[in-house]
């Protein structure tokens, strides 16, 4: 793909649309069991490089004690607990004030 002039987002979009979903998406039919697979390693990884790129942190020769440095720990306290608290926080607000409706068969627990 990478020499074909064809971007890698545009080549996963046309692979992705190949999978089969089957007839009964609850007979476990590729594309999700593909999806469930895929899970881990977006939520561990994918995503903190990509929080970590977009920051400006330099991975390169990152150590463990570099982890530990401001910019880095607050990228990732940011991913971790600050999203967590925006989300719920902005769930509530909007709850309580009347603006939107719970989501339906959730309690506080679950959202």
């Amino acid at each position: 793909m990478l020499l074909s002039g064809v971007h890698a987002t545009l080549a996963g979009v046309a692979v992705a649309s190949t999978i089969p979903l089957g007839d009964n998406p609850d007979d476990h039919a590729p594309l999700l069991r593909l999806e469930h697979a895929l899970v881990p390693a977006i939520a561990f990884m994918i995503v903190p490089i990509f929080g970590f790129a977009n920051a400006g942190v330099d991975v390169r020769g990152l150590g463990m004690g570099a982890l530990v440095q401001p910019v880095p720990l607050g990228v990732a306290l940011g991913l971790v607990i600050e999203k967590q608290i925006g989300v719920f926080g902005a769930i509530a607000a909007l709850v309580h004030t009347g603006l939107a409706a719970a989501p339906l068969g959730a309690n506080w627990r679950r959202i």
